[in-house]
């Protein structure tokens, strides 16, 4: 049985980290970019507003306001408040400070 390294520092199976992927749990060891936020190929397990999540083209991403859409992270504070995306909540740090607080 071969084992990796996690997300927090440890080791893991190769087989458990595959089977954990994507079944409905976050999993603080499978939360990085290495295992795709613990999305696996059937959803993202730790949406949450304002975390990682992987975007279609293999790049880290961020989940807007209503966890629906993976945004791309260089929206957040880059000068223009994405509120038609959803991005602007105190999870997002009002969208990276583009937007201002509610």
């Amino acid at each position: 049985v071969g084992l990796i390294p996690d997300c927090i520092g440890g080791c893991i199976e190769v087989t458990a980290s595959m089977i954990r992927l994507a079944d409905g749990i976050c999993d603080a060891e499978l939360y990085c970019e290495d295992f795709g936020f613990d999305s696996g190929l059937g959803g993202a397990d730790c949406a949450e507003p304002g975390g990682g999540c992987m975007r279609d083209a293999g790049e880290v991403g961020v989940w807007d306001c209503l966890t629906d859409t993976c945004r791309p992270t260089s929206w957040l504070g880059d000068g223009g408040c994405d509120d038609w995306a959803d991005m602007s909540c105190a999870e997002t740090g009002w969208d990276g400070g583009d937007c201002p607080p509610d």
